[in-house]
Order: structure tokens, then sequence, then C-alpha cells
């Protein structure tokens, strides 16, 4: 009669005396297993008071679809309990109750209105036979004797959760209410199969590569069976890939701080710093990119957009990371003073990651990757002003600068971040359209090619390290030319380009040379140097004047100022 009734009409004495009378039952066997010390009798009994439970299950799910449930929990903690004398022993009856949970609830998903429930139980008996297998076992000689068991038996069965997941596409019709989730199952066992592989076989620092490769297997099988559900799972894992990440991101915190203002932060003392920046960030970030490229097949949401910030994330600190361990690859990084060659390095790496990140983002309309690539940009112009404008300034820090004239590492610094900076005016990003803000990437260009220029001068004359050493005649006068020569470059580029911010600032060159001539080197310059420096200037003055007549002014009362470029 408990068949055809609703559950409700049960009434609540019934439900108490079937679902006591299932539980004491179970109970009751688990304890006559203990007592008995786990003998085959005792196993065997019990196996078919869960048999008997399964056919409960199936043929009145209602009233007892909990009890498959109860006797997997029992059974496994009655093999955690159980003390492993014989590993054969152990394993045979750990497959034995694997095979009767995982198998029933296999051929009976496909008979049950709701497959959801044995679904559930293949999935769970199979991952939580395996755990208690590995733990319990793992040690033992016979199974310690075979090479990568048990990564190779976890990959196994993630084979084997796949192929059900394939089967099951064909057997649940497309508009079951509880396919899509009966099919994410599947998938999701299959993927933490493989993460559990990879923990097993890799080392404790690489669980993060598993956990984003897992990640972007889930986004493949949401792609190619249509189940919108393990989207929303990729993105758990993508956030739990982050959490196990605290720790690195901690010391990256660190390591900045030092950088800076060499602060010694002990926030993760020990935790080693990435050693493999290839395979545990640049592996992840490959993992988030492939993942944003299959979920934006379904949908182009804040899912994708936070995988591709990840993605960028990851390979600035890849780079990062490689960049230090390339001059020192033999150090701890984490408490090294970088040197004027290594800062300029990587600050070239990030203004050209940057540009890669913005030209991407342009070309493929990827808003989040071009904002991305404008945020690297931004710190290597911080890099630049921090440590090389203010705190290794290498006119009053000693800082090598290198022994060869003009040739040095003066340029990484100072010289091509303005080449960087003009290629980032050639994409023209929407953040950059504003004539102010392009007003301002410009001066700020044009003051790091004057400062640049002004430092090979002084490492002309004081080799590799330019806080050292008197200022001579020379000096001061090779100043004023390259100054002068300077000025001149730019109102020709600025004349031939329409660049009134060009001509702008060659004159305010020309009078700040016209200055030092007449304040500094008047007084500073003896002998010939103070004659050729009047000279020179005055030659030049006459030839200024003589190519704004010609050229700047004939060109700015026919050319239209909107025109100009400023």
């Amino acid at each position: 009669q408990l068949v055809d009734e609703p559950l409700l009409q049960v009434g609540k004495a019934g439900l108490a005396l079937h679902y006591g009378a299932l539980g004491g039952a179970v109970l009751f066997m688990s304890l006559l297993a203990g007592q008995g010390g786990f003998n085959d009798l005792e196993w065997g009994l019990f196996a078919l008071l869960s048999l008997g439970g399964i056919a409960l299950a199936f043929f009145e799910q209602r009233l007892y679809g909990f009890v498959p449930w109860l006797t997997l929990a029992a059974n496994a903690l009655l093999l955690l309990v159980w003390r492993v004398e014989s590993a054969a022993h152990y394993a045979a009856v750990l497959t034995l109750f694997a095979a009767l949970h995982g198998v029933s609830g296999y051929l009976l998903q496909a008979r049950a209105a709701q497959p959801l429930l044995w679904s559930g139980l293949v999935t769970a008996s199979g991952f939580g036979y395996f755990l208690i297998a590995y733990g319990k076992l793992r040690y033992t000689p016979e199974l310690q004797a075979i090479p990568l068991f048990w990564g190779l038996l976890a990959l196994a069965l993630a084979a084997g959760a796949v192929e059900l997941l394939r089967r099951l596409t064909r057997q649940i019709p497309p508009g079951h209410a509880q396919r899509e989730s009966v099919l994410s199952l599947y998938a999701a066992t299959a993927t933490a199969f493989v993460a559990l592989a990879l923990t097993i076989i890799l080392e404790r620092e690489f669980l993060s590569v598993a956990l984003a490769l897992e990640m972007l297997a889930l986004c493949w099988l949401g792609g190619k069976f249509t189940l919108p559900a393990l989207r929303r799972l990729a993105a758990v894992l993508a956030i739990a890939f982050g959490v196990l990440l605290v720790p690195q991101i901690l010391l990256l915190i660190q390591l900045t701080a030092f950088s800076l203002v060499e602060a010694k932060l002990m926030l993760q003392e020990t935790v080693p710093l990435v050693e493999w920046p290839l395979f545990q960030l640049g592996l992840p970030a490959l993992c988030f990119i492939g993942g944003s490229l299959l979920l934006r097949q379904r949908q182009d949401d804040r899912i994708t957009q936070g995988f591709e910030l990840a993605a960028v994330a990851l390979i600035g600190v890849m780079g990062y990371y490689l960049s230090r361990h390339a001059f020192h690859p033999h150090d701890n990084i984490l408490f090294v003073t970088a040197g004027f060659g290594e800062r300029g390095a990587i600050t070239t790496v990030l203004f050209l990651y940057g540009l890669a990140c913005t030209a991407l983002g342009q070309r493929f309309a990827r808003g989040h990757v071009r904002t991305g690539g404008l945020v690297l940009v931004g710190i290597g112009l911080f890099r630049i002003v921090w440590f090389d404008g203010l705190r290794y300034n290498p006119l009053w820090a000693e800082q090598d600068v290198g022994a060869w004239p003009l040739l040095n590492r003066l340029w990484l610094p100072y010289l091509l971040p303005v080449g960087w900076l003009a290629a980032l005016l050639r994409l023209n990003p929407p953040q950059l359209t504003a004539p102010s803000r392009r007003l301002v990437v410009k001066a700020v260009m044009l003051g790091l090619l004057f400062f640049g220029v002004t430092l090979q001068v002084r490492q002309l004359y004081h080799g590799a390290f330019l806080q050292q050493g008197e200022t001579g005649n020379a000096e001061i006068y090779t100043y004023s030319v390259v100054w002068l020569l300077l000025g001149i470059v730019l109102l020709a580029v600025g004349t031939l380009q329409q660049a009134r911010l060009l001509r702008v600032a060659s004159l305010l060159l020309m009078l700040l040379t016209v200055g030092k001539v007449f304040l500094f080197d008047a007084a500073a310059l003896q002998g010939l140097y103070r004659v050729f420096s009047f000279f020179g200037l005055g030659l030049s003055l006459l030839a200024l004047s003589w190519f704004y007549a010609r050229f700047v002014f004939v060109k700015t009362e026919t050319a239209a100022p909107a025109g100009e470029d400023i």
C-alpha cells in the first residue's frame, strides 16, 4: 500500500517507523561487522542489506531514496576504521562495495524517473571509495612498487566518467528535467578525477595548476554537451585557484614592498616563491585564455571577462618572475635589490606586454584586455618615475649604467619608453582619445627624451657611474650643444608634422639653452669654451630666425589651426 500512496499520506508515525527500522538495521549490521572483526560473513550480510536498500529506493524513491546513501556512508565509515592487515583483502572488500553502489546506480539511473539520485550515487561512490583506498593503501609495499599507480588509476576513472557522460547524452532525452544536472555531475566528476590525478602525481605547490586544468576541462565539457551549470562550476574553480594563490600573492606584496622601500615584510616565511614560472603561472594563464574562448562561444559575460583579466595578470607576474630569475638564477629574489639594468629590463618587459595586450584588446574588441594592457603601461611609467627618477636616479645614487658611450643601459628606462609611448598613441585606445590625455603622454615622452639625452652626455664624460667626478668645461659646453641640436631636431620634426607641441617644446628648450649660456656658461666656462659657446649660440639663433621666417610662420598662416596635432 505504501508504494501506491503519496508520501504525505503515510503520516509522521509511519515515516518514523520505516526510517527507524531501516536506520536501526544499518546501525546493527555496522556494529555486527565491527564486533565480528570485519570477517567475510559480516561483510556479506552488510552487502545484502545494501542491495536491499537499493531495491527499496528504486521501487519507491520518494520514501526510500535516502537508504543507498545511508548504507554508502556507513560502509565508508567502516572501511575507514578497519585496520588494514592484508592489503589484498581490504582492496577486495572495498572494490566489492564500490562496484555494488556504482554499477547498481548506473544500471538503475536509465530506468528511473528521477535519475539524479542514482547518478549522484555513482559519482559519490567512485570518488569516495577512491579517496578511502588512497588514504588506507597508498603506503602498502605492493602498490608503492607500481610507478604512478594512483595517478593513473584516477585518470582511468576520469576516462570512465567521460565515457558514461557520452552514453548518457544519448540515453537521457533532451527535454528531461534532470538531464542538465546529471550530465553536469558526470562532467564535474571527470574533471575532479583529472585534478586529483595531477595533485597526486605533482608536487604540492602545483595543485593550483591542477585546478586550472580542471577548470579548462569543465569549460570544454560545458560547451560540448551544452551544460550551462558547468560554466558556474568553472567560475567556482577559478575562485578556488585564486584562493590557492593567496600565499603567493602575499609573497608578491612582500617582494614589491622590498623593491619600493626595502621593507622586509615577513608575510609568508615558509612558502617558497614560484620556481617554475612557465609551468606554475604560464600554464594556468593558457587555461584561462582557453576557458575564456570556450565560454565566449556561448555567452560573453562577467565570467569570461574575469578569465581574461586573470590571464593578463598571470602572464604579467610570470614575466616579472622570469626577468628576475634571469638576473639571479641561483639566488632567492625575495630580498635582492635589483640593479639599474635589471630594473630597466623589467620595465621594458612591462611596456612590451602592456602594448601587446592593448593591441589585442583593440584588435578583438576585448575591453578588459585593453584596460589590463594600459594598467601594465602605467606600472612601467611608475617604475621609471619612482626607481629611475627618484629613488635610484644615477645622478645621485651609485648605479652602473654601462661603460660604453651611447650603447649603454640608459636606453632602457629613459629613451626606449619614448618609442613605447609613441606606439601606444598610434594604437589610440579609447582611454587616450581625449586631446588632453594625449597631450600628457606626449609631454612625458618629451621629458624622458630630454632627460635621457642629458644623461647620455653625462655618461660620455663620467663612464658607468654618473654621480662621480667633477664637471669640466668640455662637459658644460657639450650640454649646451646637445640641447641646441635637440631643439633644432624638435623644431624640424614639429614643422614637418604640423605638431605644435614639438615646436613649443623646441622653443622652451632653446630658451633653456640661452639661459644656461648667459647665466651659467658665461661664469663657469673659461677660455675658448666661453667664446665657442656664445659664437655657436649666436649662429644658432640666426639660423633659427631664418628657419622660422622661411617655414614656420609661412605654414602657420596657410594651414588651418584645426589641422594641427597637439
